[in-house]
């Protein structure tokens, strides 16, 4: 068995299906002690999402600089915030969904041009 290494959390793969699968197809049982899930704390994630909720309600306002702040608080959680998580755990966050890449870029997109402030002006 592989020595955990600082900022690795383990975590029961079994609960989750898609992971637990790729885990298995790459043959890293035992490397899981190593594997770094997320870079973001609990009480991170929560702020995150309730921005990320604040974010949502804000890009279906009329105001033009409101839209603005969204548009630009939307590229931040696209990067930012897509990178502090694992790819299997995306994975398994699609799977759930029942969405599949291509979908889930559809829709970033459709979100993004939803932000478009030349309507406003």
């Amino acid at each position: 068995m592989t020595k955990p290494i600082k900022g690795a959390k383990q975590i029961d793969t079994s609960k989750f299906p898609s992971v637990q699968a790729r885990i298995n197809e790459l043959g890293i049982e035992d490397r899981l002690p190593q594997v770094i899930w997320t870079r973001v704390s609990k009480p991170s994630a929560a702020q995150l999402l309730a921005e990320l909720s604040l974010m949502c309600n804000a890009s279906i306002s009329n105001n033009f600089e409101l839209r603005t702040k969204t548009k630009k608080s939307f590229q931040f959680f696209k990067s930012h915030v897509g990178k502090s998580v694992h790819p299997f755990a995306i994975t398994q966050a699609q799977n759930d969904l029942n969405i599949t890449k291509e979908r889930l870029e559809e829709l970033v997109n459709l979100q993004m041009s939803s932000l478009s402030t030349s309507d406003l002006g």
